[in-house]
């Protein structure tokens, strides 16, 4: 999803976005490196929490990825 569509679903973002350096921790923690599509997203919406469709869908937080 680019990110022109999270206007779609402004209802569920989490403002403002994730910082790059709890994105990094989140990776750090995860031992993992996150898609440059999700760090996108978390650096615009710290999560997402909304209807979508005819579902509810549940993005966590950076914070919430770290533990």
């Amino acid at each position: 999803m680019g990110l022109l569509m999270l206007e779609k679903f402004e209802g569920g973002c989490q403002l403002p976005g994730t910082s790059p350096a709890e994105i990094a921790a989140c990776e750090a923690k995860l031992k993992i490196i996150l898609p440059a599509e999700i760090k996108a997203f978390l650096s615009a919406s710290n999560g997402f929490n909304g209807e979508v469709g005819q579902g509810y869908l549940v993005l966590w937080s950076g914070g919430t990825l770290r533990g």
